[in-house]
């Protein structure tokens, strides 16, 4: 084993050995060198947490899941990191009341793009960003394993806690399918050509939403507001970023202050005892403001906020999905009304049109024969298309009304979650804060009694 205590990379564990059950799950993060030896997410546990979150929703309780035990996978062609996922539930459609199977983040992009493919007008959660190229440099590292353990995690939470998402079938093979069986059921997965055939769908269908002339009011204004909460967690994650950074290089210089007051104080004997208490004061501060303000900074504050606005974007993409259908609604009731009014026209003229008289030409007897049958054949093509338009257009209202009330239902549901989410974000931030001057103004006050 390295003894680098950045790097995370975890060795594969013999098939024979057991996996322990949820009840074993509360043991303790623990390292061997450089390497985690069967971690469990407690270490940053996020499970009181996402209850505390969606303690007011009416959420399903009848299925738990938690994803745990990175492990490193080394193979002829790639190496990969694959995670324990274990759901516990009483549903028959289960197994076994305990499931246990390990996936790769890959597996989890699958199911998130199964969910997106059957179940259009909901929100999907977001899944953690693929990892940049710095990130690909260092994608072994604790923080970057743990950081996207816990993200998956939640997505996993979410999807799971979710009426309609966690009855997905979908869902069902990806928490309980052995290896075997679920290469199986990924092997159906559209191929590379179909991809680029939805790629080149979905940009067509950016198009037809621009277009969209009949805007719904509610959906419009509910767009808009995700808009500028979007802005504003997005400016309040790059000030944060920015503190954070300012905060660095205050610690620093802050420590060099210290530094140079202890020097100072061999040089004044009389003031000496108040100096290093002045210094010593100051070295505290400092090490509080690491430990409280700057280490927890990503995990409680950067890392969600950056998710959320993952989550923002999840919710545009199905308000997108939903004009989509819209606009195929209007388009078809579009088309029905203008061959309704073409055939009408054409039965119009056809009753106020009568043969020729006697005294017109033999050309124009011809012509008005030719025109006579053009009619006919376009009238009866009509009457042919109107009735399939009218059905299709039923259908496309049945569908755009499943998808209006599928996202109302979501919208509803994600802001009482958001409400609930980014209120334990901020307290946590709050809590930090009060902890960091609470123990910084008794290490100064600390210095005024000695003082006295």
């Amino acid at each position: 084993m390295s003894d680098n205590k950045e790097i995370a990379v975890l060795e594969v564990s013999p098939h024979s050995q057991s996996i322990a059950s949820l009840s074993d799950f509360s043991r303790s993060l623990s390292f061997e060198g450089s390497v985690i030896a069967s971690p469990s997410i407690e270490s940053f546990s996020t499970i009181a947490d996402q209850e505390a979150s969606i303690a007011d929703l009416e959420v399903i309780k009848d299925i738990h899941t938690r994803v745990d035990n990175p492990q490193k996978h080394v193979e002829p062609l790639e190496t990969y990191i694959s995670f324990r996922v274990t759901t516990k539930s009483t549903r028959p459609e289960f197994p076994d009341t305990e499931c246990i199977v390990r996936r790769r983040y890959n597996d989890f992009v699958w199911l998130h793009n199964k969910l997106v493919e059957t179940l259009p007008s909901h929100i999907i959660p977001p899944l953690p960003e693929k990892h940049s190229l710095l990130e690909h440099l260092n994608r072994y590292s604790k923080e970057f394993i743990l950081c996207r353990m816990k993200l998956l995690d939640q997505f996993l939470r979410r999807v799971t806690s979710h009426p309609v998402l966690s009855v997905n079938s979908h869902v069902i093979i990806f928490l309980t399918a052995k290896l075997a069986e679920f290469s199986m059921h990924k092997k159906h997965s559209p191929g590379l050509l179909n991809k680029m055939s939805e790629s080149f769908y979905n940009l067509t269908n950016i198009y037809t939403t621009m277009s969209l002339r009949h805007h719904h009011s509610e959906f419009e204004q509910f767009s808009q507001y995700i808009s500028n909460l979007y802005e504003k967690i997005s400016a309040f994650e790059k000030i944060g970023t920015r503190l954070y950074k300012e905060r660095k290089d205050y610690v620093s210089e802050a420590h060099q202050f210290a530094i140079v007051l202890n020097t100072w104080a061999g040089y004044e004997p009389q003031l000496s005892s108040v100096i290093r208490q002045v210094s010593k004061a100051v070295d505290t501060t400092a090490s509080l403001h690491k430990n409280l303000l700057i280490e927890p900074f990503h995990e409680h504050n950067s890392h969600p906020m950056k998710d959320y606005l993952m989550y923002i974007d999840a919710v545009k993409q199905v308000l997108a999905r939903r004009d989509v259908i819209q606009a195929e609604h209007d388009m078809c009731g579009e088309e029905l009304q203008k061959k309704t009014a073409e055939k009408e026209q054409l039965t119009n003229k056809d009753s106020d049109s009568s043969s020729p008289t006697s005294s017109t030409a033999t050309s124009s007897t011809n012509s008005y024969s030719l025109w006579k049958s053009t009619s006919e054949d376009r009238l009866e093509k009509l009457s042919t298309a109107i009735p399939k338009l009218t059905s299709q257009l039923e259908i496309c209202d049945e569908k755009l009304q499943a998808a209006n009330n599928h996202l109302r239902s979501d919208l509803e549901r994600w802001r009482l979650e958001k409400k609930n989410d980014l209120k334990k974000i901020l307290l946590k931030i709050a809590d930090q804060q009060i902890a960091y001057y609470q123990q910084s103004l008794a290490s100064w006050e600390g210095v005024l009694a000695n003082m006295n």
